[in-house]
């Protein structure tokens, strides 16, 4: 990580130039170097990731997804426009499996841009599988979008006209929703999770199919989708009693709808492989779809003003329901602060979004940005201090790590930052480190590479007074110990030069002509 971090130091600047991600701001393009690589890391042989998931989340919060890291920048980026057009390029983009990788209905802020995007990967996936109710998206997108007359006119093509027919219904009518509310539960009883989740939709129970879909299917992104496409009036609406989920598996006998709107099992028959119910639908039903209200109460709003382009209600609600607890539940070890951080922003807990960062090395630049923005100074000034604090605080850590990871030129360029979001970068790096760090940097610039020329006596000086010159303070004066460091580099010279004087010698005894006797001729 903080390899990939010095990287980023170095092609910060040069990357302004490059074709295609010039629009791009520093968020984007830390977003895209990131998720570029952990594709490039997913293609590894012998890297390995979980695929499926049980009840309970693992310590990623998606196998599949972007990482916690890539996920905190790209919440933060103001040109999402370019950021999209930069990850999505290949006609592959419009999958769903594309959007997951990279997380997108996570970040993107754009609700319009979002309903684009899920309408085409949905026309992707039935083009795909030509089964809108099988175990894929399909059908939970077209639902989540509102356009089940789409969706019945697929089914139609798939020459099944009982689910058509139950698809063209009126679903506002309660008594349509009751009977989809019925589907759902048996689909559940059926282990056939996705489905359901497209009749729990049907019956205006949004958070409820993306808490199954969070739960069951372990797809935060779908989860999202789904409850970032239900609409204004979804959380106002009264919910459907319980009470009409049935105790066991109705419409055995029959293939058509029966008197209460409740389709009969073999309706289903056709699309998906059907598990045995292990346990009887009660049962896997207070299993899998306990009411997870009172897991932890949210935390008090800020008294500041919303964040720039904040989540609904009923996402943030869901949010804070669902998936921070399970992450938060996990051992520390386990954590993942990005994960965290970045799901308290959606949540619009900037506050302890940051103050999870703080102090984290790697979040160092990421809290910098964020005290920079201007959207954000603009409505919660107090917020964007606290990220400069917490930037600051990040800053010597940070500085020590890229140290320890041989790139003493990175931390020395850090040394030199003053100001941070408009405030002072923190306490000031003691002269001793700052020397140690420039003494290293200045070994790695004179010598080079292994297998390269001595440099000569003056190019050392040169060297040494450059950074005398450059790196000076009025208040403490040089920062560096000229003189140590210029022993220090003439005692390395003169070890470079004796050891390229006994690789030369090597050489030529190895290319000598040999004697009378068979053996190299003896130097004079």
């Amino acid at each position: 990580r903080m390899a990939l971090l010095g990287a980023f130091d170095a092609l910060r600047d040069a990357d302004r130039d490059c074709s295609g991600d010039e629009d791009v701001d520093e968020a984007g393009r830390r977003a895209i170097g990131l998720a570029r690589g952990l594709e490039r890391l997913r293609f590894t042989p012998g890297h390995h990731s979980d695929t499926t998931r049980d009840a309970e989340p693992g310590a990623a919060l998606d196998a599949r997804g972007p990482s916690g890291e890539t996920l905190a920048w790209a919440l933060q980026c103001d040109t999402q426009d370019s950021l999209l057009s930069s990850l999505l390029s290949s006609e592959s983009a419009c999958a769903w499996s594309e959007l997951r990788r990279l997380g997108v209905p996570l970040w993107v802020r754009d609700d319009g841009e979002l309903r684009r995007l899920v309408d085409a990967a949905a026309r992707a996936e039935f083009a795909a599988t030509r089964d809108p109710g099988g175990e894929n998206p399909c059908a939970l997108l077209y639902a989540a979008l509102g356009r089940t007359s789409v969706l019945a006119g697929l089914f139609k093509a798939a020459r099944d006209t009982r689910l058509a027919e139950f698809l063209s219904r009126n679903f506002a009518e309660d008594r349509h929703r009751e009977a989809a509310l019925k589907n759902a539960y048996a689909l559940m009883s059926k282990h056939r999770y996705a489905f359901a989740a497209t009749f729990f939709v049907l019956a205006g129970e949004h958070a409820d199919a993306a808490a199954l879909v969070w739960r069951r299917l372990g797809d935060p992104s779908l989860a999202v989708t789904v409850a970032r496409l239900a609409p204004a009036d979804a959380g106002s609406r009264p919910k459907i009693s319980a009470e009409t989920a049935p105790a066991s598996r109705p419409g055995i006998e029959g293939g058509g709808a029966n008197d209460d709107g409740m389709l009969s099992a073999d309706a289903f028959a056709g699309f998906g492989a059907v598990e045995p119910a292990k346990t009887s639908a009660p049962d896997a039903i207070a299993e899998a779809y306990a009411d997870p209200r009172n897991r932890g109460a949210p935390p008090a709003a800020d008294t500041e003003a919303p964040l720039p382009a904040s989540l609904s209600p009923l996402v943030k609600d869901f949010l804070r329901r669902e998936i921070v607890p399970s992450l938060e539940s996990q051992k520390d070890e386990m954590r993942d602060a990005w994960t965290l951080a970045a799901l308290r922003w959606m949540c619009g807990d900037g506050s302890e979004s940051v103050r999870l960062l703080s102090g984290f090395a790697p979040a160092a630049d990421l809290c910098g940005f964020i005290s920079s923005r201007g959207s954000l100074r603009l409505v919660a000034p107090r917020l964007a201090d606290a990220a400069a604090d917490a930037a600051a605080a990040s800053r010597v850590p940070l500085i020590l790590a890229l140290e320890a990871r041989g790139m003493p030129l990175a931390a020395l360029e850090r040394c030199a930052e003053a100001r941070v979001g408009g405030r002072e970068a923190g306490p000031s790096i003691a002269a001793s480190i700052r020397g140690r760090l420039a003494a290293a940097a200045l070994a790695a610039e004179a010598f080079g590479a292994p297998g390269l020329s001595v440099p000569d006596r003056a190019r050392i000086h040169e060297i040494v007074d450059a950074l005398e010159a450059g790196m000076r303070s009025s208040r403490d004066g040089p920062v560096v110990p000229v003189r140590e460091t210029r022993e220090s580099l003439m005692r390395r010279r003169e070890l470079a030069a004796r050891a390229e004087a006994a690789r030369a010698e090597a050489e030529r005894r190895k290319s000598a002509p040999p004697d009378f006797f068979g053996s190299p001729r003896p130097s004079l």
